[in-house]
């Protein structure tokens, strides 16, 4: 080989390589800087009788909890301590009942509950307050809620129930109209609703949507939206503008999906399975969780919402899905609590353990479990057993 051709050689093979690092590091999942807290656990106190959403402010020191019992949110320190409560009803009328969703934005937080969106500034001054579906009102849409969405780049895309007045059901001709959930897309500015995907009544997944511990699952990574179907094999799909693109499947897996995340260029569909266990404790103590509940409506509200959970140890995963290959992994997580929200960070992740019965050693109660995010990229986590 002549000294041309081996330098012709030699750049092909550079462009190659270039290339194929190129588009590996696009894939890759980033290195994130140290963790101000290694992989443990502490305890909350007061704990709430039950939590909906919560997100650390920016510098990730103090979580804002949304509260249903106290009809506040609750801030708890890196310690478990209960800092304050902020009352939201001045600012607009929340319904607790319901699930609410706290996001941290850029700029501040977002608040949507079943009607409205709620921009906060850093402090929690309001902002902004909008009522999507309102502006639809009067073309054939009515009494329409949000039971998960998300804002992206000024459109609303999630899981919604309204009421169609331009169907009428076939036994009731003579009502308002049809109605009907499922996924989609609003776009208030434009004045623009697209119908991506329709939920039977009659479908189990219709009843999966209204459980209030599968939240949350509707994602944004890289400008996409995200949606978990619930019916098993689970499924997640990405939002186009007038349609869904599955992008992974739980064919083959156990367990049942309870949220869906996205983090450092990945999505995370989140599911729980029941573990056996001999332990003659392990019985439900709703009763005992509503005694802690001061406020008579939201007493009321977590009786309608506590049967629907499930008592006892389980098993949590981490299903990691790569949206541009499909590239999957599994991440089980060093805890068995009944019921877990999770909050990725920069840093950290937090899962907010609740637990009615004491598990393997824990405490009953609600408690935050820190997870360096260094090792929920590696897949192997520092706390000593399962439960810390």
């Amino acid at each position: 080989m002549n000294k041309s051709m081996t330098s012709t050689v030699a750049a092909r093979l550079v462009v190659m390589a270039m290339t194929l690092a190129g588009g590996w590091a696009c894939s890759a999942v980033k290195a994130p800087g140290p963790s101000p807290v290694p992989c443990s656990r502490v305890m909350l106190e007061p704990p709430p009788p039950w939590t909906a959403s919560a997100a650390w402010n920016p510098d990730e020191t103090e979580m804002l909890l949304i509260d249903p019992g106290s009809r506040s949110l609750a801030t708890y320190g890196r310690d478990g301590t209960r800092q304050r409560e902020i009352l939201l009803e001045d600012v607009a009328e929340i319904d607790y009942s319901v699930p609410v969703r706290l996001e941290r934005a850029a700029t501040g937080y977002v608040l949507i509950d079943k009607t409205q969106l709620l921009s906060f500034d850093d402090g929690l001054s309001l902002r902004h307050r909008s009522q999507p579906f309102a502006s639809f009102e009067g073309e054939g849409i009515a009494d329409g809620s949000f039971n998960d969405v998300l804002q992206v780049g000024g459109a609303l895309v999630g899981y919604a129930d309204f009421v169609d007045r331009e169907q009428r059901p076939a036994d009731d001709p003579k009502a308002e109209g049809t109605w009907r959930r499922g996924f989609v897309r609003l776009d208030p500015a434009a004045r623009r609703f697209d119908f991506l995907y329709e939920l039977s009544v009659a479908d189990d997944e219709y009843a999966a949507y209204y459980l209030y511990d599968r939240r949350p699952y509707v994602s944004e990574l890289d400008g996409d939206v995200y949606l978990l179907r619930f019916t098993e094999p689970w499924a997640v799909y990405r939002a186009k503008r007038k349609s869904l693109r599955q992008v992974a499947s739980g064919t083959g897996v156990t367990g049942s999906a309870r949220a869906l995340y996205s983090w450092n260029g990945r999505l995370y569909v989140l599911t729980s399975e029941e573990v056996e266990t001999d332990d003659e404790q392990a019985v439900p103590s709703t009763a005992a969780r509503l005694q802690q509940v001061t406020d008579e409506r939201a007493r009321v509200e977590l009786k309608q919402a506590l049967p629907a959970f499930g008592f006892g140890k389980r098993r949590w995963v981490l299903h990691e899905i790569d949206p541009r290959s499909s590239a999957r992994r599994q991440i089980e997580l060093p805890t068995s609590a009944e019921r877990l929200r999770l909050v990725p960070g920069r840093t950290f992740w937090t899962a907010v353990e609740e637990t009615t019965v004491p598990n393997l050693g824990q405490e009953r109660g609600t408690s935050f479990l820190f997870l360096p995010a260094s090792e929920v990229v590696s897949g192997t986590f520092g706390c000593a057993g399962p439960m810390g």
